[in-house]
């Protein structure tokens, strides 16, 4: 039988009997309610870290349904897409499917729109380790993939420009814009299901 004790906000001696799965505090015992969320990040072998890349083949599908979605607004306004990447962090996949479940239960069900994010490529490997996080807004020059461009650029820098906040579009074109590339004119845009 596993027990494991603690000390809650009020200062009371807790015990939660995972065997049972039942929380008893002072005089008091409930039920703890627990719903496993399942972890495993889709069709791909679990990395050893929290976070991982994986670089797509041009041939699987995954590459190329992120490809023509990308291309459907960005057909010849780029010179070359270098790779597409799903970015794996475990953590935020976990967070992702708990808020789903909570939506789904109290709302109509999320459709799990999947939007493009320009950013920086510093500002790519906070992402890709950390989430979208407001925190990193107005950078410009946060289970998902990343466009890395290159070619002829134009450098626009606008940061937050609607306030705090993070900001995701359906085209990839208006992402485009927002992109600062980096010192070899490469620009990374990503693609999350939100």
């Amino acid at each position: 039988m596993l027990q494991i004790q603690f000390i809650n906000k009020k200062l009371e001696r807790c015990q939660i009997n995972v065997s049972s799965m039942e929380e008893e505090y002072q005089t008091r015992k409930r039920t703890v309610r627990r719903k496993r969320i399942d972890s495993s990040l889709s069709n791909v072998k679990k990395p050893d870290a929290n976070f991982h890349r994986v670089v797509l083949l041009k041939s699987s599908k995954e590459y190329i349904d992120v490809l023509n979605r990308f291309d459907s607004t960005m057909k010849n306004n780029y010179f070359e897409i270098l790779k597409i990447e799903r970015i794996q962090n475990e953590r935020w996949y976990k967070q992702y499917a708990v808020h789903h479940d909570g939506f789904t239960q109290r709302y109509t069900p999320p459709d799990g729109r999947l939007l493009f994010h320009d950013c920086s490529s510093t500002s790519a490997d906070k992402i890709a380790q950390e989430c979208f996080n407001q925190t990193f807004a107005g950078l410009n020059g946060k289970i998902n993939f990343s466009l890395n461009m290159k070619g002829s650029v134009r450098i626009l820098f606008v940061g937050t420009i609607y306030g705090k906040g993070v900001y995701f579009h359906e085209h990839a074109r208006y992402s485009n814009k927002y992109a600062k590339p980096n010192a070899s004119k490469e620009r990374t845009i990503f693609l999350a299901r939100i």
